[in-house]
C-alpha cells in the first residue's frame, strides 16, 4: 500500500513541477549559443537546447511511479488494470515510436522526444489505476486548483508588473536588447521582436502564452469543479446549521473564496490572449454544466452519448480539413500555421511512411 502511495505521490510531484521547472540547461550548460554557418558561409546563432535535463529527468520519475505500483501490486500479489485496451494502446505507440527513433537522422533527440512521449502516455495510464480511488482523486483535484491560483498570481504579476517594466526597459536600451540577440535595427526582425517584447499576455513559467493558458484552462476546470462541491456541501450544511445572528457560515464563505479563485483563473486565461483556450474554457464549463444537468439520462444512455460526441468530433476534423483544402489555411493565423505543420508532415511521412522520421525530428525533416 505505501509503493502504491509513492506511485501517487509521483505522479503529483511531477504535475506540480513541470509547472515551474520548465528549462533547465544540460547538454550545453554555460554556452549561450552554438557556431553555425548557412549555405552561403555567413554566420549564424543558434540557440542550444536548454530542456533536456528537466524532460529527462521528469520521464525517470515517471517510470519510477511505474515501478512502484508494480511492486505494490507484486507484494499484495494482485495486480488489475483498469481500462488494459488503453494501455495497450499506449505500449504499441512506444514501441513503434522506438523503432521510429532508432532511424531518425538526429537520434540522440529522438531518443530524448521517445522517452518524454513513452512516459507521459505510461503516465496517463496509470493515472487511471491510482486516482480511481475517491480520496485519491479528491488530492489531485485540490492539487490542480492550488497549482492553478499560483500561476494566475504569475500571470497577473507579468501583466501589470513585469510586462510594463520590460516595454520601458526596451525603450531605453533598444540598441543594447537588439544586439544582444543579434538583431539589426529598422529590420523586420526588430519590430517582430519588439512586438513580442510589449505583448502584455502572461506567460507563467514558459516562453509563449499559448501553452501556459492550455495549462492553466485544466487548473481552473479542476478549481471549478472544487468551488461547485464546496457550494453543494455548504448548501447541505446550512439546512442543518443554526447560526446566530451576525454569524458567518464558513463552508459558504470557503465555496465564495473557491468561486472567486475561479474567476481570476479564469480572467488570466482571458488575458493570456489565446483563442482557443478562452473558447476551450468556455465550451468545457458550457459541457460539464450539460453534463450535470443531465447526469442521470446520460448515465443510463452512456454509449449513445459518446457515439453522438465522437460524431461531432469526426465531424469538426472533417470540416477543418476541408477547409484547409480548400483555402491552403484554417480561419486564424495560428492555426493557419499548425495547418502548415500537418502538411509539412504529411510531405515527410509520403517518404517514410511506416515509421517516419523519428520523434523530435520534423523541424530537421
Amino acid at each position: 500500500r505505501h509503493l502504491q502511495r509513492l506511485a501517487l505521490a509521483l505522479l503529483v510531484l511531477v504535475l506540480v513541477a513541470r509547472c515551474f521547472l520548465n528549462e533547465m540547461s544540460f547538454r550545453t550548460s554555460q554556452l549561450r549559443g552554438l557556431p553555425a554557418a548557412d549555405e552561403a558561409g555567413q554566420a549564424l546563432s543558434v540557440r542550444a537546447d536548454r530542456t533536456e535535463l528537466s524532460r529527462v529527468v521528469f520521464s525517470l520519475l515517471l517510470m519510477g511511479a511505474w515501478c512502484a505500483y508494480l511492486g505494490g501490486a507484486a507484494l499484495r500479489r494482485e495486480l488489475r488494470l483498469r481500462l488494459p485496451l488503453a494501455g495497450g494502446l499506449a505500449a504499441g505507440f512506444a514501441v513503434l515510436s522506438l523503432l521510429s527513433a532508432l532511424r531518425a537522422g538526429d537520434q540522440r533527440t529522438a531518443l530524448v522526444c521517445w522517452l518524454e512521449q513513452s512516459s507521459l502516455l505510461g503516465a496517463g495510464y496509470l493515472a487511471i489505476q491510482v486516482f480511481e480511488r475517491p480520496r485519491a482523486f479528491a488530492v489531485l483535484v485540490v492539487v490542480l486548483a492550488a497549482v492553478g491560483t499560483t500561476l494566475a498570481v504569475k500571470g497577473l504579476v507579468q501583466v501589470f508588473i513585469e510586462a510594463p517594466a520590460r516595454a520601458a526597459d526596451f525603450d531605453e536600451n533598444r540598441a543594447q536588447r537588439l544586439a544582444e540577440v543579434n538583431i539589426q535595427p529598422g529590420s523586420e526582425q526588430e519590430r517582430l521582436f519588439e512586438g513580442r517584447l510589449k505583448n502584455p499576455a502572461p506567460f507563467g513559467y514558459f516562453s509563449l502564452a499559448n501553452p501556459y493558458a492550455s495549462l492553466l484552462l485544466v487548473a481552473a476546470l479542476a478549481a471549478g469543479g472544487l468551488a461547485a462541491d464546496k457550494w453543494r456541501r455548504a448548501r447541505a450544511d446550512r439546512r442543518r446549521a443554526k447560526l446566530k445572528k451576525g454569524e458567518i457560515h464558513l463552508p459558504a464563505l470557503a465555496a465564495g473564496v473557491q468561486s472567486a479563485v475561479v474567476a481570476v483563473q479564469a480572467g488570466v486565461v482571458v488575458l493570456a490572449q489565446s483563442l482557443g483556450a478562452t473558447v476551450s474554457l468556455a465550451a468545457a464549463s458550457a459541457g460539464a454544466g450539460g453534463i450535470w444537468a443531465w447526469r442521470e439520462r446520460l448515465a443510463r444512455h452512456w454509449r449513445k452519448a459518446l457515439l453522438v460526441a465522437a460524431g461531432g468530433l469526426v465531424l469538426g476534423l472533417a470540416a477543418a480539413t476541408a477547409h484547409g483544402l480548400y483555402h491552403d489555411s484554417l480561419p486564424s493565423r495560428t492555426m493557419t500555421v499548425r495547418w502548415q505543420y500537418w502538411t509539412g508532415a504529411a510531405r515527410a511521412l509520403a517518404e517514410r511512411p511506416w515509421l517516419g522520421v523519428g520523434p523530435g525530428n520534423f523541424s530537421t525533416a
